[in-house]
Parts: C-alpha cells; sequence; structure tokens
C-alpha cells in the first residue's frame, strides 16, 4: 500500500513539475503560435500506433514459441525448427510476417498516410430531391 502511495506521489510531482520544466526547455525557442493538425499527421499517427500494436501482439508469442522449442527440442532429439513442426512453423512464419508489417507501419507512416488520403473519394454535395 505504501509502495503505491509513493508511486502516485512521485506521479503527481512529475506531473506538476512538467509545466515549468518544458518551459526552461524550450526558453529562447520560436514560439509557434498555431499548431495545425492535418489530416495526414492524424493518420500516420494512427498507421504507427497500429505497427506498435502488432509488433507487441506478434513479437512476445513468436518469442515464447522459439523459446519453448529450444528448451524442449534437446528431449526429443530434434532440431528446434523440426521440433516447431507445420504448426509451428506457420505459426512462426505469421508472427514474422505481422512483425515485418508492424516495422513497415512504425517506419513510413507518412508514405502510407500519403497513399491512403490520396485515395479516398471527395464526398459530393448533396442533391437536391425533386
Amino acid at each position: 500500500m505504501w509502495i503505491v502511495g509513493a508511486l502516485i506521489g512521485i506521479a503527481v510531482i512529475v506531473w506538476g513539475l512538467s509545466g515549468p520544466l518544458s518551459r526552461v526547455l524550450t526558453f529562447g525557442m520560436p514560439k509557434i503560435e498555431e499548431a495545425g493538425i492535418s489530416a495526414s499527421d492524424l493518420v500516420a499517427v494512427g498507421c504507427v500506433l497500429m505497427g506498435l500494436w502488432w509488433l507487441k501482439e506478434a513479437t512476445i508469442p513468436l518469442l515464447a514459441l522459439w523459446l519453448k522449442a529450444v528448451a524442449l527440442s534437446p528431449e526429443t532429439g530434434q532440431s528446434a525448427f523440426a521440433w516447431l513442426g507445420v504448426q509451428g512453423k506457420v505459426s512462426a512464419g505469421l508472427d514474422a510476417l505481422q512483425i515485418g508489417i508492424g516495422v513497415y507501419f512504425v517506419t513510413q507512416p507518412y508514405k502510407i498516410a500519403t497513399r491512403l488520403i490520396r485515395n479516398v473519394p471527395t464526398a459530393l454535395e448533396p442533391q437536391p430531391v425533386n
């Protein structure tokens, strides 16, 4: 209970000091009067978040599967790759593919965003109904 209270206290202190600290660190920098967020910025942020989520969802199961194969393969006298079997190899391949897609989404978000925004059909104004 005391540890949780101490962590909450530290979080409140850090939160309270973040404003003054940011003013000190950015002193002398030109001020940004109005920061605008474009549609491509929002889509790029979404792409990065999706990529990070895919990386999280694929990396841990792939590592767990591989560590299990390495740990249990000596008992059967097989290599770790042979121990995986067909289902394990397919699962590892899908996880590796998901990691690749996640890395692409994290490293190329603006490229994806411009493709997506360029291909979005523009909304037409509604036509009067007769």
